[in-house]
């Protein structure tokens, strides 16, 4: 057998190439292409209604409106929320109302302390009447829940306290005992009814009653006094009805009647 020539081997060897070629080409021409399934949309969830924001008045039905939101608001120089050295308060009853004051300068020496006002939610503050007393700080600011034009100053807690009937354009002492101070008060008519906290233990401590004065906050009369007592009554009663206590008393009067000495 003669070997055969190498260029023949290689002509060979691309002709069988070429063939499987053209076959494979044949083949997936002849094939049907298959569409590939359209995918299913998934539906896009949907925000649920945001709450509205009731405020609810002195006097009338609620007033529904839109829901909060919160913006940056500046404040005259000097005034804000400084523990024991100055105070800021919003209006309960007026969320628009806040009132703010500082005794002005470095707190190192007494001053009458400047108080201001903003009736639009802090978009812009005027001044008030400065506190006639003389403060080394303003400490604290209590807000009428129910009337925003009136405010208590003090200068630190259980010092003295100032009082405004109209917004801070003019200010009075208010007369309490030492020591005593107004932590919340709320008026309506001729009426105020506040929380008083009273110094005990020679002003280590104190305790809070509930008080009402009906004569613009001259005088204050408890009217809590019994109310721990009230309470101590309904609840002995209330344990001596579900606990089956009256079941004892009735067994023992029923077993006193019907016992019989042996003599």
């Amino acid at each position: 057998m003669r070997p055969i020539p190498m260029l023949r081997c290689v002509t060979l060897l691309l002709a069988m190439l070429l063939l499987s070629a053209c076959s494979r080409a044949a083949v997936a021409s002849s094939a049907t292409a298959t569409p590939l399934p359209t995918p299913t949309p998934f539906p896009i969830p949907t925000m649920p209604p945001m709450p509205t924001v009731a405020v609810i008045q002195s006097s009338g039905q609620p007033v529904w409106g839109n829901i909060a939101f919160w913006t940056h608001t500046n404040l005259p120089a000097g005034f804000g929320q400084q523990f024991h050295v100055s105070d800021l308060q919003v209006a309960e009853s007026d969320g628009k109302t806040a009132y703010a004051c500082a005794v002005p300068g470095d707190q190192t020496q007494s001053g009458h302390p400047r108080v201001v006002v903003t009736h639009n939610g802090g978009a812009s503050w005027a001044y008030a009447t400065d506190i006639p007393a003389s403060w080394g700080s303003c400490a604290r600011l209590v807000v009428d829940m129910l009337d925003p034009s009136l405010v208590i100053a003090q200068e630190d807690f259980l010092g003295p306290q100032e009082i405004t009937f109209n917004g801070g354009r003019a200010w009075q002492a208010l007369l309490l005992p030492p020591q005593e101070e107004i932590s919340q008060f709320a008026t309506h008519g001729d009426h105020a009814y506040a929380l008083i906290l009273i110094p005990q233990n020679g002003g280590s401590s104190s305790s809070e009653i509930l008080a009402e004065s009906s004569d613009r906050l001259h005088t204050w009369q408890e009217i809590d006094a019994n109310l721990a007592a009230i309470v101590q009554f309904c609840l002995a009663a209330f344990l001596w009805f579900f606990l089956l206590g009256w079941l004892v008393h009735l067994w023992s009067i029923v077993d006193a009647a019907r016992y019989k000495p042996a003599y």
